[in-house]
């Protein structure tokens, strides 16, 4: 539990650390949820992060972001990360509808689970 101004809230992660004489907190939400995450929990992650004095918040997902959750998340500066299958990073010259590579048949060095850092209307690949 991390104590607010007006109460107290449970966090998923919370991150502190110094760094030229200052205090900083990071909030991190996860969902995992069947379906994309909404504004309305960017919007309560942001009322934490102040409530808390955090400087930064992030939330990770396995469902994705609504548009209106990006477009809030860019503006208030919250970074939004989904998780997604590794071989979805694989790029291939040659397209078939028998569904993903299986794992056996895979580059090694290629990662089971990637993220995907949500920008207003793009995707950044990071891993």
């Amino acid at each position: 539990m991390n104590d607010g101004i007006d109460g107290e809230y449970e966090i998923d992660i919370t991150a502190r650390f110094t760094a030229f004489g200052a205090n900083y907190l990071t909030l991190v939400e996860c969902k995992r949820y069947k379906r994309p995450i909404g504004r309305e929990k960017v919007q309560a992650l942001l009322s934490k992060m102040q409530s808390v004095g955090a400087q930064k918040g992030m939330m990770f997902s396995t469902s994705g972001f609504q548009s209106g959750a990006s477009e809030f998340a860019g503006v208030h500066g919250i970074a939004l990360v989904e998780f997604v299958d590794g071989r979805s990073s694989f790029v291939r010259k040659s397209f078939d509808d028998d569904g993903p590579i299986p794992w056996d048949r895979m580059p090694s060095y290629l990662p089971r689970i990637v993220g995907l850092l949500h920008h207003a209307n793009s995707r950044s690949l990071v891993t």
